[in-house]
Parts: C-alpha cells; sequence; structure tokens
C-alpha cells in the first residue's frame, strides 16, 4: 500500500507557496487536531484549515479557498483509489459525506518523535522554506558573528595615522597603508541526525549550508546520534572511522574558534531520560572548556518542559530555531567573543 499524505499537508504546502508564514509550531498544532479527530468531513476539514492557519482577517478566504480545493482533490483520489482497490484499514467514520475527508490510522495517534518521522519518511512534512526560520535569515543571522583582525598585505589607507603624520610633519610625504579586516569566527557545528531528529535533516543541512555562505573564516560539521560522545561521524552517513573528540577540542581552542549543537536533547519524545542527561553534561563540560558554545533545539521552548531538554539547557545556553533564537544565540556568542577581545586589548 502507497503511504497517503494527509490533506492537511497539501493545504501547509499550498499556503507556504504563497509566502504565508507558518511555522513548526503551526505544523504541531495541525498534528495535534488530526489526532483529536476534527477536520472530518469538507466543512469541518476547511474549517479547521481556517482557524488553524488564518491569522488574519484577509487570510481566512484564500485559507477557504486552499482548503476546499484540496479537500475535493483528496476526495476523489480517494474515490478513485477505493474503487481500484478497497483498503481493510480506512477509518472513516459512518455518515461521512462523500467528499469527507478522512482521518486514517496513519495519522492519527502521532504526537510524538514517531508520528513525526512517518511523516517525514512518507514524504508529508513539507520541504523547501518551511522551517521556523528562512534560510535567508540565517544566512544574514551567521554574517553578524564577525571577529574581525588586520592581517595580510598592508593595501588600505589608514586615514586617522595618515592624518596624525601630516600633521606633526606639515606636509603629506606618504600615505599609511594597513592589512584589511578579514572575519577568522570559526564555527564547528555538532548536527543530532538519527531517531527524533530525522523530521529536521533538513532544517539540519539548511543550518550547514547558509554557515558556508555566512562569509566565515571556517566551517566544520560533525554528526551524532542522540547524545554526543568521544567519537564523533563527519558525514551524515556515518561513513569512515569518525573523528575522536580529542581531535576536535584541539580544533576548537583556536581563541577565534565557536561551538553549535543542533539537536532536540529528547524534546521531541516528551520525556526525560536522566542517563542522556548526565552523559551530554559531561561532553558540554569538555568542549566547554575548549570554546563557547550555543545549542539550537528545532522544539518550540513549550515542549522542552519536563524533558531532558529542560535539564540540558541548565547547562549549557539553549534556543529554540527560531529568527529570535538564532538572534539570541549569535548574541551570545558575541557576547564571549567582546570578552575576549576586552582582555587581549584593542586591535588596530
Amino acid at each position: 500500500m502507497t503511504a497517503r499524505r494527509h490533506p492537511l499537508f497539501a493545504v501547509l504546502d499550498m499556503l507556504r507557496g504563497i509566502r504565508m508564514p507558518l511555522g513548526i509550531a503551526d505544523y504541531i498544532d495541525a498534528i495535534r487536531a488530526v489526532n483529536l479527530g476534527f477536520g472530518v468531513g469538507e466543512d469541518a476539514f476547511v474549517r479547521l484549515c481556517v482557524m488553524l492557519f488564518a491569522k488574519t482577517a484577509a487570510d481566512r478566504e484564500v485559507v477557504r479557498s486552499c482548503a476546499r480545493s484540496v479537500a475535493r482533490q483528496a476526495a476523489a483520489a480517494l474515490a478513485r483509489e477505493d474503487a481500484a482497490d478497497a483498503q481493510p484499514d480506512d477509518v472513516t467514520a459512518p455518515g461521512d459525506d462523500a467528499a469527507g475527508v478522512r482521518t486514517t490510522a496513519a495519522v492519527g495517534h502521532r504526537l510524538d518523535e514517531v508520528a513525526v518521522v512517518a511523516a517525514r519518511m512518507a514524504g508529508r512534512l513539507p520541504a523547501g522554506d518551511y522551517a521556523p526560520v528562512t534560510g535567508r535569515a540565517l544566512q544574514q543571522g551567521w554574517r553578524g558573528l564577525r571577529m574581525a583582525v588586520r592581517s595580510g598585505p598592508r593595501v588600505e589607507l589608514d586615514a586617522t595615522a595618515t592624518i596624525q603624520q601630516t600633521a606633526r610633519d606639515g606636509i603629506l610625504a606618504d600615505v599609511i597603508l594597513r592589512a584589511r579586516r578579514i572575519n577568522r569566527a570559526e564555527v564547528t557545528l555538532f548536527v543530532d541526525i538519527a531517531g527524533s531528529m530525522v523530521p529536521f535533516h533538513e532544517f539540519g543541512e539548511r543550518l550547514v549550508d547558509t554557515l558556508h555562505g555566512g562569509r566565515l573564516h571556517e566551517v566544520r560539521t560533525y554528526y551524532f546520534h542522540n547524545c554526543p560522545g568521544d567519537v564523533l561521524d563527519t558525514t551524515p552517513a556515518a561513513a569512515g572511522p569518525g573523528k575522536s573528540l580529542a581531535r576536535v577540542l584541539d580544533e576548537l581552542r583556536s581563541p577565534w574558534a565557536r561551538a553549535i549543537v543542533f539537536s532536540d536533547a529528547g524534546a521531541a519524545r516528551g520525556r526525560f531520560d536522566r542517563d542522556r542527561v548526565e552523559a551530554t553534561r559531561e561532553w558540554l563540560d569538555r568542549v566547554r572548556a575548549a570554546t563557547p558554545l550555543v545549542w539550537l533545539n528545532p522544539m518550540p521552548t513549550s515542549r522542552w518542559l519536563g524533558t531532558s531538554a529542560n535539564a540540558i539547557a541548565r547547562s549549557v545556553p539553549m534556543y529554540e530555531l527560531s529568527t529570535a533564537g538564532v538572534i539570541q544565540a549569535i548574541r551570545m556568542l558575541r557576547v564571549r567573543e567582546s570578552k575576549r577581545a576586552h582582555r587581549d586589548g584593542p586591535r588596530r
């Protein structure tokens, strides 16, 4: 049986295609609504979409039109499928009208990460710019992580020094040149790639891609599953022997290095795992001894309470993956850089 894509996600596709601002919180709300049995029947489905996705009065008619179109297409597709091969696991309630949108067992009862993983594997979670923060916003944010120093040949006019020399000598004998400023910032990204993080693979890839486009001096990426350990993978497929944490820490001891962890930290499961918390804290202590770091969590902060993520957040600056969260994370890394610059003295 071919996995059936729930019509709710087709509506999400259409709305984000016309630039309607929908994020991961809207996706989670949609999953909850379907799980609770809302949206059965065309009219109920349209009302559900309007309630979930229409942010303003002007949005309502647009959402209503998209939802009704998707509902009728879905009903027609289901009718053709049922005519060709009746499915025993249909769960349409008796009395639904012919154009009804059925709640399937594959979508119901999916509030934890297993549901989201299945949705991603079945292609139900939209791709592209469906994210709590856009690629453009990320790339612009990384450009704010500047650690500028003057290095290289003297090719830039030092106007202040030239004016001072001219005032002192009474004649402009020559101009004074200085090296250009270059961004020496190095970012190491640690990405959780398996289990409950499967739905967020595209977000992780977007972090990597935008970091490389953020005009940083160097970007390194390592991968892990669930909890980072003594050996880190250098590719998402875990091909090869990996790289020891000791060698990674040697890279992080550069004064320009910063680290970012991307993981749900257990928030997607909604559970608390003491062993995971303790192991993660030990790993964080080792990394923090080498360089400042922050943690980006793809789950909203409202989902951290009572989970391993909430406990881990007490040991590291953790922010949700949103525009505001990324700005705060960069600001935290910049604060650390400013303190280092103040300690080392002003840069000429």
